[in-house]
């Protein structure tokens, strides 16, 4: 995907949430930490959008073929 960051809406949901285990590989006095951030997102546009010329139509998100 190519995409404009421009034309997408990003939403903050809650702040880092950051934990420690030290029963993780304890014997080898190693610590295991997990952080998690909840965003959401979605684009500001429907659908492409058609130029003044009215037969070119252009969309801030292209999607590429693999291979």
């Amino acid at each position: 995907m190519l995409v404009d960051p421009a034309y997408y809406y990003i939403g903050d949901r809650t702040g880092v949430d950051i934990a420690i285990s030290e029963h993780y590989k304890f014997v080898n006095d190693q610590l295991t930490w997990r952080v998690r951030k909840r965003v959401e997102g979605q684009p500001i546009l429907d659908s492409v959008v058609t130029l003044e010329n009215a037969s070119t139509t252009v969309s801030p998100y292209v999607g590429l073929a693999a291979g």
